[in-house]
């Protein structure tokens, strides 16, 4: 038997044997649960399109149009979306983005709640009235992020990178700030984790 019919036979006893493993399949369409885990989506159109549940761990979504997409519950873990088009909003609750790259997206009006950012890259990113509440931003980069008017409310921001960030009139309440460094940010009307509102200015603390 050749070597390649061995490796194919291979490959397909590994498939059988191990059927909780699904191959990507990066020529799907767009829907829910699609698999395109590693692959090349550059400049893409995801306007509209339903893909709650999918899986885009990897994925190169830099350039993409996103307006409207559901991405509920998607998987985007190291996914790159540099330059994404994500304007009016876009739908990830509960969705997976850590460690993904979304350095200077514009996330305004965004629905994150209860999404998993934890160490992805939001320097410089806009999520003014973005939705947050409950969402994991443990060790996540924020530096210069515009976030006024966010909704944090009980969000984890342990550790997270907030120097030069704008929090005015953001909501924080409830929110875990334990080992961030607030010098720079700016929390002029911002609801602080106690419930006061923070005097203007507040420029690294929250002022009465």
């Amino acid at each position: 038997m050749s070597r390649p019919a061995v490796a194919a036979g291979l490959l397909a006893t590994l498939v059988v044997a191990l059927p909780g493993i699904a191959l990507a399949r990066c020529e799907d369409p767009a829907g829910p649960k699609v698999n395109w885990q590693g692959c090349n989506k550059r400049d893409v159109d995801l306007r509209d399109k339903d893909l709650q549940g999918a899986n885009l761990q990897s994925a190169l979504l830099a350039g993409a149009k996103m307006g409207r997409a559901n991405l509920r519950g998607a998987n985007l873990n190291k996914a790159s979306l540099l330059e994404a088009d994500l304007s009016p909003t876009v739908d990830f609750r509960e969705a997976t983005l850590s460690e993904a790259n979304l350095k200077g997206v514009d996330l305004t009006y965004a629905k994150l709640d209860s999404a998993d950012l934890r160490g992805a890259n939001l320097e410089g990113a806009i999520l003014e009235e973005a939705s947050l509440p409950r969402a994991d931003l443990e060790g996540t980069r924020l530096l210069d992020a515009s976030l006024i008017e966010a909704n944090l409310q009980g969000a984890n921001l342990k550790g997270a990178f907030l120097r030069g960030a704008k929090l005015s009139r953001a909501n924080l309440r409830d929110a875990k700030l334990e080992g961030v460094n607030l010098a720079g940010v700016n929390l002029s009307g911002a609801t602080w984790t106690d419930g006061r509102t923070c005097a203007s200015p507040s420029i690294g603390a929250c002022n009465k």
